[in-house]
């Protein structure tokens, strides 16, 4: 399915969940939730705090441990249009009481599943409570790849939301977010988080 279909879909069910008069809505079926490390998180569509009057896909810790824990939203597309592309990803970000650290990420995989690039903000991730600001995450998708994922992190305790996404590919005057040898964080397989240097080899 392609991205333009995705988010035209995802609008109407934006539309529909609007006219709701509640605060905050179950999230349209394209955005799944996962979480991780013992912990437990609620995804919903804020209607109060969004910017847009589509609102805004929110992530929430419940309970659980937070040593280890994280959640995230995310979708999945195809990497057919974007493979050796710049592709930037970006969004409006609020967070509340976030004790770890949240934010935006963008990873590809290849045919074999195996992740060619990776960023989630790890270095640079949210903290405590900030008012929307706008985030990116830039990268460099290479040829082999497949299938692009994205999304919504949070690491910890808090709440974190974001609203007015874009997808789109660059020029190459834009910077990637992934470079100048600082670590970055990814899933392993066996739903983990692994810390690593961008000239380590991924799973």
């Amino acid at each position: 399915m392609q991205l333009k279909a995705i988010f035209v879909a995802a609008t109407m069910a934006f539309a529909v969940a609007a006219w709701s008069s509640q605060t905050d809505t179950p999230l349209p079926p394209h955005w799944q939730l996962e979480s991780s490390g013992g912990t437990s998180y609620a995804g919903k569509l804020d209607m109060k705090t969004a910017l847009s009057a589509q609102g805004a896909p929110s992530l929430q810790y419940l309970d659980g441990d937070i040593s280890e824990g994280w959640g995230d939203l995310h979708q999945t597309i195809s990497a057919r249009n974007y493979a050796g592309k710049r592709v930037r990803f970006s969004a409006m970000l609020k967070t509340e009481d976030v004790l770890g650290w949240g934010g935006l990420w963008l990873r590809a995989d290849n045919h074999q599943g195996k992740t060619v690039v990776f960023d989630n903000m790890y270095t640079r991730g949210l903290k405590n409570s900030n008012d929307w600001q706008r985030w990116d995450v830039v990268l460099d998708i290479p040829a082999d790849a497949e299938s692009l994922h994205f999304g919504l992190l949070l690491a910890g305790k808090g709440r974190i939301w974001m609203d007015q996404l874009v997808f789109e590919v660059v020029d190459r005057h834009t910077p990637q977010t992934l470079c100048c040898g600082k670590p970055l964080v990814q899933h392993k397989p066996d739903g983990t988080l692994q810390t690593l240097a961008p000239d380590e080899p991924t799973l």
